[in-house]
């Protein structure tokens, strides 16, 4: 896992196909990023203001991670397990 202490990770790729497996084919990735800004679009049409970011942790901290997406649990996870070591992190999801 990512930033498991002494461990390993493996990037596979930066992106997938419509069924989820690893695919770095040009096409593939200009449709993908396509499909992606649609998104955006979306998000900016649709999405108050207000809830487009949220911010979890100590706002005043140095460290910073920003999401989009999904793994809002899995981050705020990480943050509470740093702090125990003694990091200050503050988490910021976009969208």
């Amino acid at each position: 896992m990512l930033g498991t202490k002494n461990g390993v990770h493996w990037h596979t790729g930066d992106e997938h196909n419509e069924i989820g497996h690893i695919s770095e084919e040009r096409l593939n990735r200009r449709l993908m990023v396509e499909k992606r800004m649609k998104k955006l679009e979306l998000v900016a049409k649709e999405i108050p203001i207000e809830d487009k970011l949220k911010v979890y942790g100590d706002a005043n901290s140095e460290n910073l991670v920003v999401s989009w997406g999904s793994p809002k649990g899995a981050i705020i996870e990480a943050i509470e397990m740093l702090k125990q070591e003694g990091f200050n992190l503050v988490s910021c999801k976009c969208g």
